[in-house]
């Protein structure tokens, strides 16, 4: 996580933004699983981008940092979940995250597809990773 307090604020108005806005959303849903040298470069053609020319310089702080594996994947899990999040749901009713996730059981056994799943509700069991997100059958009508 950006650790200065400016570029922390550029930061959460970044996810703010994708939140709400679905063109900036489906960028960085497509740049951020590259490998580190493509993400770069994408990263760098996004500055160009019309809504980021008048970026302020934390904005490129933060892009080096999507440079790391770790916190792209963060990132992404966090986009996933706001995504899922806008979805209807009743009130006080948590979303389902939105995952990679292959239906083994009717939702009762469900096998998670996310390259490097870093939620508490992976776990894993012979070679495979497994969820146990109390919501799963949820998240596997979401991936159909």
């Amino acid at each position: 996580m950006p650790n200065n307090n400016a570029t922390q604020l550029v930061f959460a108005d970044l996810m703010k933004t994708a939140k709400h806005d679905a063109e900036i959303n489906i960028l960085l849903h497509m740049i951020l699983p590259l490998d580190s040298r493509e993400r770069k470069e994408k990263l760098d053609s996004l500055l160009q981008h019309p809504k980021f020319l008048d970026a302020p310089e934390e904005l490129k702080i933060i892009f080096d940092y999507f440079l790391d594996d770790g916190f792209a994947h963060e990132v992404l899990h966090y986009l996933r979940g706001v995504s899922s999040n806008n979805a209807a749901h009743s009130p006080g009713q948590e979303a389902a995250p939105y995952c990679k996730v292959r239906d083994i059981v009717d939702g009762k056994v469900v096998e998670c597809l996310e390259e490097k799943p870093l939620c508490t509700f992976s776990f894993g069991f012979g070679n495979n990773q497994f969820c146990s997100h109390p919501l799963r059958a949820e998240i596997t009508k979401q991936n159909k």
